[in-house]
């Protein structure tokens, strides 16, 4: 079998200086076992989230790291209403977020 060459179909096809199409994989990846089972599985890559929001080279603010060290996830859910409360929205792209009165009152509003 011969290589068909670089695949330049995608929006994305040159993105990370490749021409060819990435994979990646997400969603509860929290430490390098993760990493490396992905990479093994054939991604090109992993996204992390949570996990590293409340490390130390993270830019956000402290009292967004205190909450996310003190939850034990159960009162949160994942939503896009900060997400559409601040106009930035990407369709189908989730977030973890804190169950306060705001994401109350909006919540299957969306």
């Amino acid at each position: 079998m011969t290589d068909p060459g670089p695949d330049r179909s995608g929006p994305h096809s040159g993105l990370w200086g490749s021409s060819r199409k990435k994979d990646g994989a997400a969603s509860r990846i929290a430490d390098g076992r993760g990493l490396a089972a992905a990479l093994a599985l054939g991604s090109d890559g992993v996204l992390l989230g949570t996990r590293f929001f409340a490390s130390q080279e993270s830019p956000v603010h402290w009292n967004f790291k205190q909450a996310i060290t003190d939850s034990d996830g159960h009162d949160t859910l994942l939503t896009e209403i900060p997400d559409r409360a601040a106009g930035i929205v990407w369709p189908g792209a989730m977030l973890r977020a804190r169950r306060n009165a705001f994401i109350g009152h909006w919540a299957g509003r969306e």
